[in-house]
């Protein structure tokens, strides 16, 4: 998947960018900073795995956004099933 230059959220809008060196700093493979109103993800990762990241820094913004309280195990989790649900049976929302 191409990454969107900007994603829309529950009415918020982020930039999405990639940066070659987040992971390095401390094995973070994306970050959602809605101070700066950014989404960043490594991209020095498998487009697959860059993916699962997009699709977790999403559900980042949501849990922030909708006080869900979700742990971050829970939102890593529920990244990867859904990411693998859609590969897997080739659901795309074009």
């Amino acid at each position: 998947m191409k990454l969107p230059d900007k994603l829309k959220i529950g009415g918020i809008i982020l930039n999405a960018i990639t940066d070659e060196h987040l992971a390095g700093a401390d094995d973070r493979f994306g970050e959602c900073d809605l101070i700066r109103g950014r989404i960043v993800i490594d991209g020095t990762q498998p487009d697959d795995h860059k993916d699962v990241v997009l699709l977790h820094e999403i559900l980042e913004v949501i849990n922030k956004e909708h006080q869900l309280e979700l742990e971050h195990r829970q939102i890593t989790s529920l990244a990867s099933c859904l990411y693998q649900v859609f590969k897997d049976n080739k659901i795309s929302f074009e």
